[in-house]
């Protein structure tokens, strides 16, 4: 997690101070991500009070923001019509499953994950 969060800090400084490239924040945002969501499966929060159920929405809800963030930073190398179309199928699909896990019970979102996964994978072969 220490190393995510340094990859992170340094990432989003070169962001800031030398090139503002999408590509660079996007990454380091990816970074932030995986290191909550690294944070939550490790069990390290049982010292912290945040409730059960949270951690579980916090969990998938990084799930997909990593999604969004890793598609972004893969669409500034992609260029051409298909590839810009399968984005912004992938990052539709991520933020309509976000939306389920935010306003539904925890049964919905978890029975509809296998869909989710599935559209990703097709979307990662038709690449």
């Amino acid at each position: 997690m220490g190393a995510l969060c340094c990859a992170a800090v340094l990432l989003l400084g070169v962001y800031l101070m030398l090139s503002h490239v999408g590509a660079t924040l996007y990454f380091a945002l990816a970074c932030v991500v995986m290191a909550i969501r690294e944070f939550l499966q490790s069990q390290a929060w049982t010292y912290f009070p945040i409730p059960g159920n949270l951690s579980f929405m916090l969990e998938y809800v990084s799930m997909v923001l990593l999604t969004v963030f890793l598609t972004l930073y893969l669409g500034q190398y992609a260029t051409g019509k298909l590839l810009r179309a399968i984005r912004y199928t992938a990052i539709l699909d991520s933020l309509a499953y976000g939306v389920s896990v935010l306003f539904t019970e925890s049964i919905f979102y978890t029975s509809v994950l296998k869909y989710y996964q599935v559209l990703l994978v097709l979307c990662i072969v038709a690449v």
